[in-house]
C-alpha cells in the first residue's frame, strides 16, 4: 500500500486497474523475448550437444584417444556453428542472456500477480464492509420504522382509533 501511495479505495482500484495493464505490458514484452529467443533454438540445440560431449573433447585435447568419435562430431558441430556466424562460447552467452531476461520477466510477473492478488481481496473486503454497513443501515431503517409504527399505534389505541 505504500509502495503505490494508496489511501484510499479510490487509490485502490486504480493501483488495480493500472496493475493490470502493467500485466499486459510484461505479456508483450514476454512475447517478444519468447520469439527472438526462438530464432535461436536451431544453435541451441547445437551447443547443448556440444555441451554434452564438451567433456569428452577435453579429455580428446588431453590425449585420451578413446573419445576420437566425440571430437569428430564436436568438430563437425563447431563448424556448423561457425557456417551460421556463432562460435560455441558465443551461442552459451547468448542462451545465458536470454535465461536471465526470462528469470526477469517471471519476477515481474509474480510480483505483479501477487500484488494483484492482494488489491483484489482488499477490494473485495471493503466491498463486503459496505454491504454489511449497507444491510445493518436497511435493518436500522426497518426497526426504527417499526418502532414508529408501533408508537403511532399506540397512539391511535390510546386516542381510540384502531388502524389496521
Amino acid at each position: 500500500l505504500v509502495r503505490h501511495n494508496i489511501h484510499t479505495i479510490d487509490d485502490l482500484v486504480s493501483v488495480n486497474e493500472n496493475l493490470l495493464d502493467n500485466r499486459k505490458v510484461v505479456n508483450t514484452n514476454k512475447s517478444k523475448v519468447y520469439k527472438a529467443r526462438a530464432k535461436y533454438n536451431d544453435l541451441f540445440a547445437i551447443y547443448e550437444e556440444m555441451k554434452d560431449i564438451e567433456v569428452c573433447e577435453r579429455c580428446y585435447e588431453g590425449g585420451d584417444m578413446s573419445f576420437a568419435e566425440e571430437h569428430i562430431r564436436w568438430t563437425e558441430l563447431e563448424d556448423g556453428l561457425k557456417e551460421q556466424g556463432y562460435s560455441y562460447s558465443e551461442v552459451e552467452r547468448i542462451k545465458e542472456y536470454y535465461k536471465n531476461e526470462i528469470a526477469k520477466i517471471r519476477e515481474i510477473e509474480t510480483n505483479n500477480r501477487r500484488e494483484l492478488r492482494i488489491a483484489k481481496e482488499l477490494i473485495k473486503d471493503n466491498m463486503v464492509k459496505d454491504e454489511d454497513v449497507r444491510a445493518e443501515n436497511v435493518v436500522q431503517d426497518k426497526e426504527e420504522y417499526n418502532r414508529e409504527k408501533e408508537k403511532e399505534s399506540k397512539l391511535d389505541y390510546q386516542r381510540g382509533t384502531i388502524i389496521r
